[in-house]
């Protein structure tokens, strides 16, 4: 047998070690001849590696925060060849992201993700253009119900319900019955399957796609986003093991999109398929012929990214929730005295009651602010060289709207890390309500400009509706130890894409008995 050369060898590591370096060196001055105007404050960076070596150390927004406080709203790195404008400013995200919309709405480009893993087709990640407007189309049509294709108010107080049973019955388990809940909202709009528990087989396989995804995308693998020449490293070569991990993963990301899809497509032949954004989907194909612009491939696609999109932020965010009112039980108990006055013991409070809740809506903006789960939200990217407050910023510079900074402002909210719902409304010398005075965070935490998310709408007022139903509902309170002490949580988040909530521990139980028994009975899902 053959074997391959060892002077081969070292010629291919070579290669791979001199190109980069080469490829930076030249990036850098060709960017430095063709800039006219100076580039925004930031931290003194080394010759060719720029300021990577600086994040070491921390998490990527806990660095950037400290650099907002040293540099301001807007703060200058570079990685290698790339610079990238890390936003810390709501209204330097505002001036940058939604008034240059026009030119900031692309995407960097993912190597990793999108040459390697398969996902040159997700459309959060995708590049700005037709392709990505159809995707987005579609999803708004759905999340927003234009076509009536589901009943998504009876599908959130269903969900609602399912959640607040699995509370009351296995409270201990409550981490699970969120990520359940917010799991079926996904599963239920992308393909009309409803989810009974975790064990879901479609689940499973969706979440084992997605922790593929994440661990496959840690710090080592990201250089191959700085130097794309090294997506062509033979996979037998040591230090290749983010391109097989990358494999790996575009094998379980085509079955997590091929198998609920061929579900939905069995059932659609046969005549009896639940309405769905699939669904409809191949219906419209399948009348449109050889005329249609796009293929099935589009629809699995935009229908697997509407699951994984959606359903990390909003069970982090509910689980924060639960955690904030156990830290915070005197915000807890204006919450219930509300709902009280307000809704009263005989049913749960509905959407239609959000008007008259200020106090709740008021705990779910400082929910949004406290817990930021998308520090960092996702990179937009510059398509053309642009003037910014007499700063030059090139066209391909990546763009980090720091949205941990930004919920974390002191110039606008004051004491930040306090959880303080009251910084949303102010109060007369009379003790009447007034106007509310701290910028409302869903301004931040959905994004900007033309890649704000979608489906903010249906998230805000389901995890509206779930808030209010717990706290209606249930009483949230510390646990004890074995020796009777109080376990206080800590609150800690293990850093990532998603800021998740680290496991705590709580006590859970129904507000009456009354509530109790009704949850048992289907009469409630009715009256309800």
């Amino acid at each position: 047998m053959d074997t391959f050369p060892v002077h081969d060898v070292f010629l291919c590591v070579g290669i791979a070690l001199f190109l980069p370096i080469a490829y930076s060196v030249i990036h850098f001055l060709w960017a430095g001849q063709r800039r006219h105007l100076p580039v925004p404050p930031g931290p003194t960076s080394l010759p060719l590696i720029g300021n990577a070596y600086q994040l070491f150390w921390r998490s990527p927004h806990e660095a950037f925060t400290l650099w907002a406080r040293q540099y301001g709203g807007l703060v200058y790195l570079r990685f290698f060849y790339t610079g990238m404008l890390v936003v810390n400013s709501l209204r330097v995200a505002q001036d940058l992201m939604e008034a240059k919309s026009a030119v900031a709405s692309d995407r960097p480009r993912f190597v990793l993700f999108s040459d390697l893993m398969g996902m040159e087709n997700d459309m959060v990640l995708m590049p700005y253009g037709d392709k990505w407007r159809r995707y987005r189309r579609w999803v708004q049509d759905i999340i927003q119900n234009k076509h009536n294709v589901i009943d998504l108010p009876a599908l959130q107080r269903r969900e609602t319900l399912t959640l607040l049973a699995g509370l009351v019955q296995t409270p201990d388990a409550f981490t699970l019955h969120i990520q359940r809940w917010s799991a079926a909202f996904s599963m239920h709009i992308s393909y009309g399957h409803d989810i009974k528990s975790l064990d879901d087989e479609h689940v499973r396989l969706i979440e084992l796609a997605l922790k593929a995804t994440t661990d496959a995308g840690g710090p080592a693998s990201t250089l191959v986003d700085l130097f794309p020449i090294l997506k062509y490293i033979p996979t037998w070569m040591p230090g290749a093991g983010f391109k097989r991990r990358a494999i790996y993963v575009r094998h379980l990301r085509t079955k997590m999109q091929d198998a609920p899809f061929q579900t939905v497509k069995n059932a659609l032949l046969s005549g009896n398929a639940t309405p769905s954004l699939t669904s409809s989907l191949l219906e419209a194909l399948w009348k449109e012929g050889d005329s249609a612009e796009y293929n099935e491939y589009d629809i699995k696609c935009v229908a697997a990214v509407l699951y994984a999109a959606g359903t990390e932020s909003m069970s982090t965010t509910l689980t924060a929730f639960i955690q904030a009112m156990v830290l915070h039980p005197d915000v807890y108990t204006k919450t219930q005295q509300e709902l009280d006055r307000i809704v009263g013991g005989s049913r749960l409070p509905n959407l239609t009651d959000r008007a008259s809740l200020p106090y709740v809506e008021n705990v779910l903006k400082e929910l949004y602010r406290w817990s930021c789960a998308v520090p960092l939200g996702v990179p937009h990217r510059l398509m053309t060289d642009c003037t910014f407050h007499d700063y030059g910023l090139a066209r391909g510079s990546t763009i980090i709207p720091n949205m941990w900074a930004m919920t974390r402002d002191e110039t606008i909210f004051s004491d930040p890390e306090r959880f303080l719902p009251e910084r949303f409304m102010s109060y007369g010398v009379d003790g009447t309500k007034g106007e509310e005075q701290a910028i409302d965070p869903r301004g931040i935490v959905f994004g900007f400009g033309r890649r704000i998310c979608p489906g903010r709408q249906f998230a805000d007022s389901s995890l509206w509706l779930a808030v209010a139903t717990i706290a209606a509902a249930l009483n949230i309170c510390k646990a004890t130890g074995p020796d009777g002490a109080t376990i206080i949580p800590v609150p800690a988040f293990p850093s990532g894409s998603i800021r998740h909530v680290a496991d705590f521990q709580c006590v859970i139980r129904p507000r009456s008995q009354a509530i109790e028994g009704g949850l048992l009975s289907p009469a409630w899902m009715e009256e309800w």
